[in-house]
């Protein structure tokens, strides 16, 4: 009798008492902080499954600060952390994390300039032959993707979306190369004479990626809500509250 309880008491534990920490990143509106008015994309996201989760056992311990986007992976490769909301997906980052079974929403990599300009490099081939003067977000997949094309003047990367939009302000750079979501939500909310262009670069996935310590069951209770939450059309609602034209 006592081997048989020491065997089920794994279980029992992991059923009653188990904890998910998940992150926040700086970035709106994924993530809205102490906003009584709306959590963000991803912060509803991370509310509903803590409802439904709770029900299976699981709490969901979700961050009340920010943390920087490279301090996020890190916190995930090491197991300090289990998952976050609104990754890209690439190949160095299949080597070190799991992401969900489905994507949960799509964004499109787009520039923002000075509204003075009307046009701007069209394809990734203008770019690299305009040598004008580019910023990224530092640390995220966009950042990785575009300097990997290699011949891109990318000038700097930024920590922050506000520094980088002050230096497109003052004219240290020409474009911010970013995705569609952020950028469009900054410029509604912002007073710089900013624009967003309209070329499309690239078209890509955002998912829900996971510490490969994260406790498989945990996993796949997960992976089970969000497909879920995807397949019902319920993600797409909470897409459409933050998603401007």
């Amino acid at each position: 009798l006592a081997l048989m309880l020491a065997l089920l008491a794994p279980t029992h534990a992991f059923a009653t008492s188990h904890v998910l920490i998940v992150l926040n990143q700086d970035s709106q509106p994924k993530y809205f902080l102490n906003d009584p008015k709306q959590r963000g994309l991803c912060g509803d996201i991370y509310a509903e499954l803590k409802s439904r989760l709770a029900n299976k056992g699981i709490t969901l311990s979700i961050q009340s600060t920010y943390t920087p986007i490279k301090r996020i992976m890190q916190k995930l490769k090491t197991g300090s952390a289990q998952a976050y909301c609104g990754a890209g997906r690439n190949a160095e980052r299949e080597k070190k994390y799991y992401f969900s079974n489905v994507p949960l929403y799509s964004v499109s990599n787009v520039l923002i300039a000075r509204s003075y300009k009307k046009t701007g490099p069209t394809s990734f081939e203008e770019m690299e032959s305009s040598q004008s003067k580019m910023g990224t977000y530092f640390g995220t997949s966009t950042d990785r993707f575009l300097k990997n094309r290699g011949n891109i003047n990318i000038v700097k990367s930024f920590y922050t979306l506000n520094k980088a939009f002050t230096a497109l302000d003052q004219k240290k750079i020409d474009y911010f190369y970013y995705h569609d979501l952020a950028l469009n939500y900054y410029l509604r909310n912002s007073t710089q004479k900013l624009r967003v262009l309209p070329t499309k670069f690239r078209t890509y996935n955002h998912w829900m990626i996971y510490s490969k310590s994260m406790h498989k069951h945990a996993r796949d209770l997960m992976d089970k809500e969000l497909t879920d939450m995807v397949q019902s059309g319920l993600i797409e609602q909470f897409h459409r509250k933050y998603r401007v034209k």
